[in-house]
């Protein structure tokens, strides 16, 4: 819930500061951060790929041979891990749009007379797709808490620290009752 309404207050945010500057943003700076925004795209893409093919390789084998029934725990961790995925190839889809359309778009006559406007949507535009890579980039760090946990648990690390902090506490204990 917290973390919808934190991503609609960014959207609205996004739709005001694009509707009362930028429309004053030039094209060139706004292809600036395009070109920005699909590099970005590219390296989230092969990081998660390399995630999924690291983490849940068996998983990974199942989801291509559908005759295999899935783990569901296996499901709901790789589920994380597509909404980075998701988020960039949606913002690709923008740029590979935008950079196929925008020379048809500028020789518009209602476009070339309503310029600030059509800025001010791309800026929109552009600003969505940070949003959503700022997104992208946050959840791509689930794998790292999964693996995190996994070498937890089979080296048994959290258990003997999590002794080691009740026996101090035991002693210091022992050391206020005297």
């Amino acid at each position: 819930m917290f973390k919808n309404g934190l991503l609609l207050i960014l959207f609205i945010l996004n739709f005001f500061l694009s509707y009362k500057y930028g429309g004053n943003v030039s094209l060139h700076s706004q292809l600036e951060n395009i070109d920005r925004l699909q590099n970005i795209s590219s390296v989230i893409f092969g990081v998660m790929g390399a995630w999924i093919a690291l983490i849940y390789p068996e998983s990974l084998n199942q989801i291509l041979n559908w005759n295999n029934k899935l783990v569901l725990a296996n499901v709901s961790a790789i589920k994380r891990i597509l909404l980075p995925i998701k988020c960039a190839t949606i913002v690709i889809l923008y740029v590979l749009l935008f950079n196929w359309i925008s020379p048809v778009l500028v020789q518009l006559e209602i476009l070339k007379s309503h310029k600030e406007f059509a800025l001010a949507c791309n800026f929109f535009l552009v600003g969505s797709s940070c949003i959503l890579l700022f997104v992208a980039i946050l959840f791509s760090f689930a794998p790292i808490d999964h693996v995190e946990a996994q070498i937890f648990k089979k080296s048994g690390i959290r258990n003997s620290l999590t002794r080691k902090r009740g026996m101090a506490k035991e002693n210091s204990s022992d050391n206020l009752d005297e």
